[in-house]
């Protein structure tokens, strides 16, 4: 077989192996491609399918909420007005009367405060800011904990679905504190870095093994909502307290 021949071949040959390489190559990387494409419909789809159960979640809360404010409450607050004026009647001794008005008066004020817990009415018709004012003072007023709240005028605003989402985790960290922590204090800060919304949480209680394997409700629950606010998620504690840091793009302006 002559040099020429044998050239030809191993040149035949090369170009066949450099097209089939190519084509593994534009094969390899369309199937990269196409996984991808359906990572990301899959990953558009659980996330469109978990907000549409926090939205319906939302709705029902709200629900139960609006119909403890509109239907219980002003019935326990008629049963005191009656109750007064039945006793004041049949002449029951004073302190007996006091006692029970008490009671009833308690069981209003609890009533109000679960149907505040279930939907922030001030989120609604006054806006986040005004709504965590009013969650940090019912704190300061009832339990032994002082919370701190600054919000800076640069935090701006965020989306309606954000700001609940906020609320929410805020609502969780407090409660959070408040029954786990043995904290004193609270601090919440809404603030603006940069092309960023940042907010940070703390309290100086005991804290807790943020590497334990399996997560508290109360943790899940807030990363759930920080990932459907668009909020970053970033949580740490020591045995001088906790901390969460949360952050989301600067994007919305009214």
């Amino acid at each position: 077989m002559s040099l020429i021949v044998v050239i030809l071949i191993s040149v035949i040959l090369l170009l066949f192996f450099g097209v089939f390489l190519l084509f593994i190559i534009r094969y390899t990387r369309n199937i990269i491609s196409h996984n991808k494409q359906l990572y990301q419909v899959e990953l558009e789809k659980e996330i469109f399918k978990r907000t549409e159960i926090i939205k319906t979640q939302e709705a029902e809360i709200r629900r139960i909420g609006n119909n403890i404010h509109d239907d219980i409450g002003p019935t326990l607050m008629a049963i005191k007005m009656k109750t007064n004026r039945l006793l004041k009647t049949i002449g029951q001794e004073k302190e007996k009367h006091q006692e029970l008005l008490n009671m009833i008066q308690t069981c209003i004020k609890d009533v109000r405060g679960i149907s505040h817990s279930l939907y922030p009415q001030t989120l609604e018709s006054l806006g986040l800011k005004d709504a965590i004012t009013d969650l940090t003072e019912r704190i300061n007023n009832d339990a032994k904990i002082r919370v701190n709240y600054e919000f800076k005028y640069a935090f701006g605003y965020l989306p309606p679905a954000s700001e609940l989402a906020l609320y929410r985790i805020i609502q969780e960290f407090c409660n959070n504190a408040i029954k786990h922590s043995k904290c004193e204090k609270i601090s919440i800060l809404l603030d603006r870095s940069d092309n960023f919304h940042c907010i940070k949480l703390c309290d100086n209680g005991i804290g807790f093994d943020t590497q334990s394997k399996e997560e508290g409700l109360g943790i899940r629950s807030m990363r759930m909502r920080a990932e459907l606010g668009e909020f970053s998620f970033s949580l740490t504690s020591n045995q001088n307290g906790t901390t969460l840091e949360l952050k989301s793009k600067f994007l919305h302006e009214r």
